[in-house]
């Protein structure tokens, strides 16, 4: 047993140089780690989806190399709404447009089929990029049901290269909702709140269809036939819409107009008619996005003024030559009449148009009253006869005028021999000029 002392004090001598050695060492260590950190600057990275490529920590037998993971699609199923289809009849004609939305940010944008959404991420959460400017992430729509929508996922890594996992994330299928209240009702139109009274702050009347210029309008006017006419008031200025069942209206600088054939009606409020009776007109006024509808009608305006009674008001006393009439009025004394003469009846009496300008402030609707046009000189039973039409004070009735030539009248009788159509020569009757 005498070696027993001595393996005791190996063992003792042992222990405490392994204790020394493991304090100074481990004291080593954090002299390296704490007081001697290695700082690095790395500038910002080219985009919310890349990292810096330096990324050694520490230094010695027990530095770390960070080795950056691959890149992976976000997982956008909880944050993307869709919010359906773009319901505007004119959207019919191109390419429909979807509407999606963000729940983060409560944005709402459209985008067509083949389309491209770009999105952009920040602390606050996704958002849509500004103007639609491209960034490494970005939406495509892919195809479209009834009442679902699939779409493509797609992202850039910061080397330029497509992203393509998680599988599962590449691509999504959204089922349609409700747009929320607050994305469909606060909307205005010309600084008037839009909702079922917008038409009657706009002063519009629906007036029915517009003979006149079925008769008279031409060329110009071949897109009024068969339309109703619509009259706003814009300030101080009346004007004149026309729209059929199915047509619709562009809001465009102001105020409502037709749209001309070609023209593109992408992006401004459209007003619908989709049903004509016979005393409401019903209609649907879309918003320029295709967002929000709301449903508006106008009822039939009634002409209360009876129509002038001409066989009171106009006298026929006869003929001055075979183009000229000789016509006395209860308003407006005597008038040399011929062919296509309108006289309109103002507060003034009956007022012979005579000028272009004259007729173009009827026929826009400046000039308002009813209208009796000349068309001819006839003979019936020995009697001559002038035959015309009469319109009403808002152009939607016509009624077709003779006023016969008195039997005991002197003058019309002496000139009872004039032919109805011109001679070769021009026949000149005594006390008559030229």
């Amino acid at each position: 047993m005498r070696w027993l002392p001595y393996l005791n004090a190996i063992l003792v001598v042992t222990l405490i140089s392994v204790g020394a050695f493991f304090f100074f060492f481990s004291r080593g260590e954090n002299e390296i780690l704490t007081i001697h950190p290695r700082i690095e600057r790395s500038e910002l990275p080219k985009s919310a989806f890349s990292e810096p490529e330096d990324h050694d920590l520490g230094t010695g037998p027990f530095a770390l190399n960070w080795v950056p993971p691959l890149m992976q699609l976000p997982d956008l199923r909880g944050e993307l709404q869709f919010f359906g289809q773009n319901g505007r009849p004119d959207a019919t004609s191109g390419k429909p447009a979807y509407h999606l939305g963000l729940k983060g940010s409560g944005e709402v944008c459209s985008v067509q089929e083949n389309g491209r959404i770009y999105l952009v991420y920040s602390e606050g959460g996704y958002t849509f990029s500004p103007d639609n400017q491209p960034t490494p992430l970005w939406l495509e729509i892919c195809a479209s049901g009834a009442n679902t929508l699939s779409l493509y996922v797609k992202m850039l890594d910061e080397k330029g290269g497509f992203v393509s996992s998680p599988q599962p994330l590449r691509q999504l299928t959204l089922s349609a909702q409700e747009f929320p209240r607050s994305q469909t009702m606060a909307w205005e139109l010309g600084g008037y709140r839009v909702d079922s009274t917008l038409l009657v702050r706009q002063k519009a009347r629906w007036i029915g269809s517009d003979r006149f210029l079925e008769m008279h309008g031409g060329d110009e006017y071949i897109h009024t036939v068969g339309r109703e006419r619509i009259d706003f008031l814009s300030g101080e200025t009346l004007y004149s819409c026309f729209i059929g069942l199915g047509d619709f209206l562009v809001w465009k600088n102001e105020r409502w107009h037709t749209p001309m054939k070609g023209e593109s009606s992408e992006g401004l409020p459209i007003l619908c008619v989709r049903k004509i009776d016979e005393k409401i007109m019903s209609l649907e006024l879309w918003d320029g996005p295709g967002r929000s509808k709301a449903n508006l009608s106008l009822i039939r305006a009634k002409d209360h003024n009876k129509m002038p009674n001409l066989s009171q008001e106009f006298k026929f006393v006869g003929a001055k030559t075979w183009a000229q009439f000789i016509v006395e009025c209860r308003k407006g004394g005597r008038l040399i009449l011929k062919p296509n003469d309108w006289l309109v009846l103002t507060q003034e009496g009956w007022k012979k148009l005579e000028s272009a300008e004259q007729i173009d402030e009827y026929v826009g609707g400046s000039l308002v009253g009813p209208l009796f046009i000349l068309d001819k000189r006839l003979t019936q039973n020995g009697r001559q006869v002038l035959v015309g039409h009469l319109f009403n004070l808002t152009r939607t009735e016509v009624e077709e005028i003779e006023l016969e030539a008195s039997t005991n009248n002197s003058l019309a009788n002496f000139y009872r021999a004039i032919p109805l159509e011109p001679p070769i020569k021009p026949i000149l009757l005594e006390g008559t000029e030229e």
